[in-house]
């Protein structure tokens, strides 16, 4: 695996765990999930770079996964916004766009339905990795996030769960 793309998603992936740690987000604190977009925000360079430049070219041996979390949202007046995983990105220019991973809440999108965005608007990114050597995966930053969310609303997980 490349050493310069490897040590670049063990720096990102470092955050999480600073995620992970957030168990109090009062005023001095940061909202979990604020925190885990402005992470992906911050990392989103690199993924982008692995989107520009496929890693299996110089690796043919690893298959890379990229997925991008964007908010979704129906121009009808009493729309939801739901966050939604994309994948099979392409680049437009300056803006993204990739098929929906799930079916979408709202009606006027069906997975597998490209959409485009500006990457401003990704909220979390992925990127997993297989090759001999392992499995490897990167981003998830709203995972531990959304886990803390949740513990605050409805209490922890039932280690069943874990």
């Amino acid at each position: 695996m490349n050493q310069k793309l490897f040590n670049l998603v063990k720096k990102a992936a470092s955050n999480v765990a600073a995620i992970k740690k957030i168990d109090d987000y009062g005023s001095d604190t940061p909202n979990p999930l604020t925190y885990s977009k402005e992470v992906a925000q911050k990392y989103l360079p690199m993924l982008l770079d692995v989107l520009d430049n496929p890693v299996s070219k110089k690796y043919p041996d690893t298959k890379v996964y990229l997925g991008m979390k964007i908010p979704l949202q129906d121009k009808r007046k009493d729309a939801i916004k739901e966050y939604i995983w994309t994948y099979a990105l392409k680049r437009n220019g300056s803006r993204l766009s990739g098929e929906l991973l799930n079916t979408p809440a709202s009606p006027a999108f069906r997975k597998g339905q490209r959409v485009e965005f500006d990457p401003e608007e990704v909220v979390d990114w992925s990127l997993d990795l297989k090759d001999d050597s392992g499995d490897y995966s990167y981003g998830y930053f709203s995972t531990p996030a959304l886990d803390l969310v949740r513990a605050k609303l409805y209490g922890p997980k039932p280690k069943k769960w874990s």
